[in-house]
């Protein structure tokens, strides 16, 4: 187990926070120092002896990196995923790809044609990502961006790119729905964040006009609303969908005036657009736990007869077992290929989701009675999911007769 303490002092007109984390167990304490307004202030190690700290910190007066908020995050997940065992919460680390597509405005042209044509553009990130049971999460992330227009006037055709880096805190859920495969899931999110931008000037030639696109100095919050897909890959996820980012700042994030001997020309744009979104989670790896195997049910004596015989393509499926009668404390207990994967589980009106994964050729589910309950016989209501469909089944069995589902995976 660990604690954190969090306290801020001010020093030279700018806020810090000093995060101290104490590892109980190790009898450690790592201190973090990081600027609050986004700026990456200097990170220092410390040397623990006998749980004090013989090292401290300079803060710099002038941050010179910004969107770098997101290390402490990272430093967090790099201490939790050192637990072994199974983890409620899942730290990754993200990495993303995103194609933008946006459109300047034409403010106006004197000239006899002036318009602008959707173009893209490409936007690279990095960044931390944490997942509850798969089924929500939160991700800080900063990314690099260029943005690309394409403006025309009269008969001349040319391409602008605006470069400016953003900082963004993300939230999604992931609910299961029955048409998607079983390690694919629906994916909604929000992305609110930053850009940033310093003031520049950019003068071009493109005969027979001169070209000048002008930058302000900003920093500019926007919103993000995502859909999507997220597919399951052991420890990895992989995200595939489709974003709109919008900026609240609605004033201009730059203007490009065209100026030749028929007039002028004058575009600006907010950046905001639609893009596909390709990101890479990365986990870490975990230390199991020693384990000792589990006692087999005693299965002498009891008969097993076949429910049913399902064919999938896939290396795992789902199954979800509950009571959907009268609750009367029946238990089961499942086996996969003679090995217990579930022991006495009491059946009741939620679901109880239960993935296996599958050899190639035949396996036997086999579900083994512990009682009979208060209305015999003990029965089942199970879903298997195999992917693209799924089966209904009801499982009937009693202290001296199982039953077993055969899956072969092609």
């Amino acid at each position: 187990p660990c604690t954190a303490l969090v306290t801020s002092f001010k020093d030279l007109g700018n806020w810090a926070v000093q995060a101290t984390v104490i590892d109980v167990k190790r009898r450690k304490q790592i201190a973090l120092y990081m600027l609050a307004d986004v700026g990456l202030a200097k990170m220092a190690s410390f040397v623990p002896i006998r749980g004090t700290v013989l090292a401290e910190a300079r803060l710099p007066s002038r941050p010179m990196v910004r969107a770098a908020s997101f290390l402490l995050l990272l430093s967090a997940l790099g201490l939790h995923a050192q637990q072994p065992g199974p983890r409620t919460w899942e730290p990754r680390l993200l990495g993303s790809l995103t194609i933008p597509f946006q459109v300047p405005r034409v403010v106006e042209h004197t000239t006899d044609r002036a318009t602008s044509l959707p173009w893209a553009g490409v936007t690279l990130g990095v960044g931390g990502s944490l997942t509850y049971k798969d089924r929500w999460g939160i991700a800080v992330q900063g990314t690099y961006a260029m943005q690309g227009y394409l403006l025309w006037v009269d008969s001349v055709c040319y391409d602008l790119y605006h470069l400016l880096p953003r900082a963004e805190v993300r939230l999604w859920a992931q609910p299961e729905v029955h048409w998607l495969p079983s390690d694919t899931r629906l994916r909604i999110g929000m992305g609110a964040g930053l850009g940033f931008q310093t003031s520049s000037e950019l003068r071009s030639t493109e005969d027979p006009f001169t070209i000048v696109t002008r930058e302000p100095t900003q920093t500019r919050p926007y919103l993000a609303p995502e859909l999507g897909l997220m597919h399951f890959d052991g420890p990895r996820r992989m995200e595939l969908g489709l974003r709109y980012l919008v900026h609240l700042d609605r004033s201009p994030a730059w203007t490009s005036t065209a100026s030749g001997p028929d007039g002028t020309a004058t575009y600006s744009a907010t950046d905001d657009h639609l893009a596909l979104v390709v990101r890479m989670h990365f986990g870490f790896p975990r230390r199991e736990l020693p384990t000792l195997p589990t006692p087999a049910p005693a299965l002498s004596g009891r008969s097993a007869d076949t429910l049913t015989t399902l064919a999938t393509s896939r290396s795992r499926i789902t199954l979800q077992l509950w009571d959907n009668a009268e609750y009367d404390g029946d238990t089961i207990t499942v086996l996969l290929n003679d090995r217990p994967v579930l022991v006495g589980h009491e059946l009741t009106h939620r679901k109880h989701r239960l993935k296996l994964d599958l050899w190639p050729g035949n396996n036997t589910v086999r579900v083994v009675a512990h009682n009979e309950g208060r209305v015999p016989p003990n029965t089942a209501s199970c879903r298997v999911k195999l992917g693209q469909g799924r089966k209904e089944l009801l499982i009937r069995t009693s202290e001296v007769a199982d039953q077993v589902m055969v899956v072969v995976r092609e």
